[in-house]
């Protein structure tokens, strides 16, 4: 695959049991570590055993011998739900178009697999600031641009082992189908279940996002102007660990003055998909 502004670049989909082991690594270390926290990541070794085994599914744009940008895909429930894990490009390649380019790749093989849902998650840019290594509005901006709605869900992403940390304040954005208008609470329960299980420390962690779900048939899928209305939950305003196990009252937050305690919403909640 060719581009002008990049030079000749071909797009590798690294394949489970994958020997090339020293792309794998130079993926981890040149281009994701530099973009996500050690709680979004995880280890490297967990890294390339996962694309190995076939659990995460790495696609790499690559220039000669150098990685310009990583893209990882979770399955999720049997290929029900796809979770876009990772897309970043290589710090200081960054606005070349290389992560765009890479997008719609992942969004050609995300069409042909037939999936219900294709989510990424990214930090919710009201709260989040920007740092360094990372601008929140900038990236919701950049998978507007690509087509992005956003699930009316607040989201916490459940720690990566035992070591690790829940990473609270997160959207879960929409990549596909195109056209979808909501998700069947049903699918968003069992794609929850698959990457956090009930009874496990991650499980505790995502369970005040599974309170969220009571009541309601189908999640709305909704525009990213109108973000706003996107409940946010409280309860850690340091942005540090936020474990629904812990017994810490919760607040859910469906817009401006309308709050509920133990999360449990009152407010915003729908029902019937629109």
């Amino acid at each position: 695959m060719d581009d002008p502004a990049m030079g000749a670049s071909i797009v590798v989909d690294l394949d489970p049991g994958t020997s090339d082991l020293e792309l794998l690594a130079q993926a981890y270390d040149e281009v994701l570590r530099p973009s996500f926290s050690a709680d979004e990541l995880g280890s490297r070794d967990d890294f390339v055993a996962m694309v190995r085994e076939g659990l995460l599914e790495a696609s790499l744009l690559v220039d000669d011998t150098t990685v310009a940008a990583a893209g990882v895909d979770e399955p999720h429930g049997r290929g029900e739900v796809h979770l876009l894990a990772y897309l970043a490009a290589r710090p200081g390649g960054r606005g070349k178009g290389s992560g765009g380019l890479l997008l719609e790749h992942l969004r050609r093989k995300w069409e042909s697999s037939g999936a219900a849902a294709v989510l990424a998650e990214v930090h919710d840019p009201r709260i989040w600031p920007d740092g360094p290594d990372e601008r929140p509005q900038a990236r919701v901006d950049f998978y507007r641009r690509h087509g992005a709605r956003v699930l009316d869900l607040p989201w916490i992403q459940p720690s990566l082992g035992d070591a690790g940390e829940p990473v609270p304040h997160m959207l879960l954005l929409v990549l596909g189908p195109d056209g979808i208008d909501s998700i069947p609470v049903e699918v968003v329960e069992r794609w929850i279940d698959a990457y956090a299980p009930p009874g496990t420390k991650a499980g505790s962690e995502v369970e005040p996002v599974r309170n969220l779900l009571v009541g309601r048939n189908a999640i709305e899928v909704i525009d990213l102007a109108d973000l706003a209305a996107v409940a946010t939950i409280d309860g850690a305003t340091d942005l540090g660990s936020l474990d629904g196990s812990t017994g810490t009252e919760i607040s859910v937050r469906f817009g401006p003055g309308v709050t509920s305690q133990g999360g449990v919403p009152r407010g915003r909640v729908t029902d019937e998909p629109r």
